[in-house]
């Protein structure tokens, strides 16, 4: 695997659009790095469909950034 470039141009982030953790994200990216480039993927993070969520959102991330 190549390593993780210190400084990223972009990230994209799986999780809950209406939780927390998702500010705290966007307010610590944006301390260390305001240019960089956010992509949210909405996704259930709690409950039984979590897991299949979770990895449709990984999965269309992967296939949009190829």
């Amino acid at each position: 695997k190549p390593p993780l470039p210190a400084f990223p141009a972009r990230v994209a982030v799986v999780t809950s659009p209406t939780g927390a953790a998702l500010r705290d994200i966007l307010s610590v990216l944006g301390r260390r790095n305001s240019g960089i480039r956010i992509t949210v993927l909405p996704a259930a993070v709690q409950g039984d469909q979590a897991p299949e969520a979770i990895v449709r959102q990984i999965e269309a991330g992967l296939q949009a950034c190829a």
